[in-house]
């Protein structure tokens, strides 16, 4: 039996995947990538990670959105539940990604982004953070200042569990 090796970014890209039956898109990947690292993955973190994901059963693509199987749903909320921090529960996905011999079980899936596929997600996802974040700080005007990163944070907030301390909504 063939089997799939993980790489200790793939946990960065597995925290972007939420953990509900919708999944999201390329674009949400990018800002809960943003989000979480302050970083955007490369097209060969998103494509590698995506793929390994897919061979191992880890997740599934389904109307241009990834989604988490329901197996894995609950084992990544017990790592949430128990490791509040977000860098915490990264760690702990790492290791557990790692860790483990994982059976390539869909040997025939395969994802690639298309020409400027990425580039275009994340030109919309940086739309749309700018659009939330002039929003916040209109609302954030009569209230004391708040840094550019509580911002981010309260901005992203919805998107990813973050621990950040000072964050206005």
């Amino acid at each position: 039996m063939d089997y799939i090796k993980f790489q200790k970014r793939d946990a960065w890209i597995l925290l972007t995947i939420p953990l509900n039956n919708e999944g999201t898109d390329l674009q949400g990947v990018i800002g809960r990538a943003d989000a979480i690292n302050k970083l955007i993955p490369s097209d060969e973190e998103i494509e590698g990670a995506i793929n390994r994901f897919l061979k191992t059963g880890i997740i599934k693509y389904e109307n241009n959105n990834f989604i988490l199987m329901n197996e894995y749903t609950q084992i990544i909320k017990n790592i949430y539940d128990e490791h509040k921090i977000i860098f915490d529960v990264w760690g702990e996905l790492e290791f557990f990604l790692m860790n483990k011999e994982w059976p390539l079980l869909n040997a025939d899936l395969h994802y690639k982004l298309a020409k400027d596929e990425s580039r275009i997600a994340y030109q919309n996802y940086s739309k749309w953070f700018w659009k939330t974040f002039k929003e916040i700080s209109k609302k954030d005007k009569n209230k004391k200042k708040i840094t550019a990163y509580n911002r981010r944070c309260t901005a992203c907030i919805g998107l990813v569990k973050i621990n950040c301390t000072e964050v206005m909504l």
